[in-house]
């Protein structure tokens, strides 16, 4: 009774409010909107029309053909869309709203498809223009969107056709944050969110754990483990963090002659992470990326680069600006969400600061009083208490830092002078380190739900610390994965 009640009120909000707001203010991805417990078939038939290659108006440049470099721009702005998955669709759909704008003289719009159409695999290069797309069939039927060779094949192209003072590289897929995937499954945002017919929006269900839930999955269905960054179901591959790293170095090196990329940005979930921030610092100024789950209608293109319709817009401001339009696109419809922009260029004092305070927990845990230290650091990352994301795993940096700060005075040592010399280092480290987050994130938009993320998260796990956690670079120079190895696991 109660589940057909809430299908009732979800159709009603569908018919009545939801589907004609969405229209006037954005393009979901309609498999992607809704409670689990609602068949996707009724939203995949609504929009299957307009999501086909067939619909788009493409121009197909023939191999043979060859294509002028263009002349230098302002920016050039680079799509990476791995979407030989289950997110085929929505990469027509936002293919849609990039071609709304198009290439002007101020801006180069281009992007990269992996796709499967009709069980055909197709590979191009497009170039983006208004109300057309340049189609370049890379020839290579085999591409794979997992392989780090893909991604600097694509931008080779990029830079070498569409030179621009300024580049953004956009990574559009599934994401999970700074764990490795260890296979291939992976569930849908619609597996998360619910109806709430009071609020007319849509929540995460927080009692289940984005990370656990697909181990539990494979565990029942004998099915592989999740998915990471650009999948490719083809070939069962997808770019893992050292595949990334690898990718950007050589990008960086053999392609942009030592020049960073002006942002990165993932449009993906779980990916805005000190850890996340510590792989691409070396390669980008500003990292753009949601501490959350995403939505699968991801970011909304058009909204996104209609300001180089009018003229061009210098990086900063632009980060600012794309952040600022995800909440405008998903603020009227759930109080869950978060996108933020991140300073990469100075990153390295927060990385700094968390070294600095992992080593003095450290040492404040090796004269600990009636395991006092760690039952305090557990209390202040409690997932009741501090601010978590849809796997409980990705914890609120600042908030963490905020919570810690506030119960210091629950520390009791054997050694009460050197202890309290520790607690009082402790206290400015915090403070120091909050204020360094508050200066790195540029922009930061949350939903009412998350109202204390304040922009960048952080791996502590309650129960056991991910094999490929240790394999990152963040965790190989900093001492924070030895705190997490002497707090792990946390009993509440």
């Amino acid at each position: 009774m109660l589940m057909k009640k809430s299908l009732w009120h979800f159709f009603v909000y569908c018919i009545f409010i939801g589907i004609p707001s969405f229209f006037a203010a954005t393009t979901f991805r309609a498999s992607d909107f809704g409670s689990s417990k609602v068949s996707n078939d009724f939203f995949d038939d609504l929009f299957d029309e307009t999501n086909t290659l067939a619909n788009i108006p493409i121009t197909r440049v023939p191999k043979v053909q060859k294509f002028k470099t263009q002349p230098l721009k302002d920016f050039t702005f680079a799509l990476y869309m791995a979407a030989d998955n289950d997110l085929e669709r929505y990469a027509i759909r936002n293919i849609r709203q990039m071609s709304t704008i198009g290439s002007t003289n101020a801006v180069n719009i281009v992007a990269h498809l992996d796709i499967k159409s009709n069980n055909k695999k197709l590979c191009s290069h497009f170039y983006v223009e208004k109300d057309n797309v340049l189609e370049f069939n890379t020839g290579l039927q085999k591409m794979d969107s997992g392989d780090p060779q893909s991604l600097i094949m694509f931008v080779k192209w990029v830079v070498e056709k569409f030179p621009a003072r300024h580049y953004m590289l956009d990574f559009w897929d599934h994401g999970t944050g700074i764990v490795d995937p260890l296979g291939k499954r992976m569930i849908r945002a619609t597996d998360l969110f619910v109806y709430n017919p009071v609020s007319r929006k849509l929540d995460l269900d927080r009692s289940i754990d984005f990370l656990e839930l697909i181990l539990k999955l494979d565990n029942n269905q004998g099915l592989p483990m999740l998915r990471g960054i650009c999948w490719d179901d083809s070939t069962g591959h997808y770019l893992t963090n050292q595949k990334l790293s690898y990718a950007l170095a050589t990008i960086k090196d053999e392609i942009m002659h030592g020049q960073k990329f002006d942002i990165i940005g993932f449009d993906a979930c779980l990916m805005s992470m000190l850890e996340v921030a510590n792989l691409v610092k070396d390669y980008a100024h500003i990292l753009v990326a949601s501490q959350e789950v995403e939505l699968g209608t991801g970011w909304n293109y058009q909204n996104i680069l209609t300001p180089f319709l009018h003229d061009t817009i210098d990086p900063i401001t632009f980060a600012k600006h794309i952040v600022n339009m995800y909440e405008k696109t998903y603020g009227p419809h759930t109080n869950d969400y978060t996108l933020s922009a991140i300073d990469l260029d100075n990153v390295y004092d927060l990385e700094n600061n968390i070294n600095t305070i992992s080593n003095l927990l450290v040492a404040c845990l090796k004269i600990s009083k009636n395991n006092s230290v760690k039952r305090v650091i557990s209390l202040s990352r409690n997932r009741r208490l501090c601010t978590h994301f849809d796997t409980p795993q990705y914890i609120d940096l600042h908030h963490f830092y905020r919570n810690l700060q506030t119960n210091l005075k629950s520390f009791i040592f054997t050694n009460e002078q050197e202890g309290n010399r520790l607690k009082q280092t402790l206290h400015v480290k915090l403070e120091e380190g909050k204020a360094i987050i508050e200066k790195l994130v540029i922009a930061n938009v949350v939903g009412r739900n998350l109202s204390q993320a304040k922009g960048i998260s952080i791996y502590f796990p309650e129960q056991r610390i991910h094999p490929s956690y240790a394999t990152t670079s963040f965790a190989s120079h900093n001492t924070w994965g030895q705190l997490l190895e002497q707090t792990i696991p946390i009993n509440f």
